[in-house]
């Protein structure tokens, strides 16, 4: 019975020590476009926000809680969903933000736009035959959904495939400000031996600037 007891008590602590919750209440921002083909590719923008305000509590064992808000500025990308051996790589050629409330309309330095990136297959069989390729813009998206309210992104977006056929596209996203409640759980064992081998093509790059290829 003790060694029972003793065999419980391990293998919680296996499960549970190393375990992190995190209640939010997002501010973001919602796409209300679907994504556009270009060049056989479906390509679509997106963003994650970076302000707000966190807290949380951790014990010796690394059980963690925290809770917070998230808002503005944003990281942000534009995204390519394709199919493996079809796509090389995705580049954008100018693109530019425009707020509905407070009528700013701000195009971004096409000198810093001089990249490529190529599309990588996905993970998970249920995305077999399937790559991915996203572009993070440099720097941040400075705009706050309370503030701004509805952006529109428009953004010329072009797609080579291994035809060595080249397509652009002008495209334009609406985003609208959206609020909800999440709730995220990590296992950190799991994060930490994901992390090794081949890396996830639809993470997102929290710190520094991605590396691209020079066009």
């Amino acid at each position: 019975m003790k060694f029972a007891s003793l065999l419980l008590i391990s293998s919680l602590s296996l499960i549970f020590t190393s375990c992190m919750g995190m209640y939010l209440r997002e501010n973001t921002y919602e796409a209300s476009t679907k994504p556009v083909e270009i060049n056989g590719a479906d390509v679509k923008i997106a963003v994650k926000p970076m302000g707000g305000d966190m807290y949380g509590s951790f014990s010796a064992m690394l059980i963690g809680f925290g809770a917070g808000k998230t808002d503005g500025p944003f990281i942000w990308r534009v995204e390519g969903t394709g199919t493996t051996d079809e796509h090389l790589y995705l580049w954008v050629n100018n693109i530019k933000v425009e707020t509905s409330t407070t009528n700013r309309s701000e195009p971004f330095d096409k000198k810093l736009l001089n990249f490529k990136t190529d599309f990588k297959p996905m993970k998970g069989k249920e995305n077999a035959g399937k790559s991915f390729a996203n572009l993070q813009i440099p720097g941040e998206l400075l705009v706050y959904p309370k503030k701004d309210g509805d952006i529109k992104i428009t953004a010329n977006v072009s797609v080579k495939n291994t035809a060595g056929v080249i397509k652009s596209k002008t495209i334009v996203f609406q985003l609208k400000p959206n609020s909800s409640n999440e709730f995220e759980s990590v296992f950190l064992p799991t994060e930490i031996i994901n992390s090794f081998g081949q890396k996830d093509p639809t993470e997102w790059s929290w710190s520094g600037l991605p590396h691209f290829g020079r066009l």
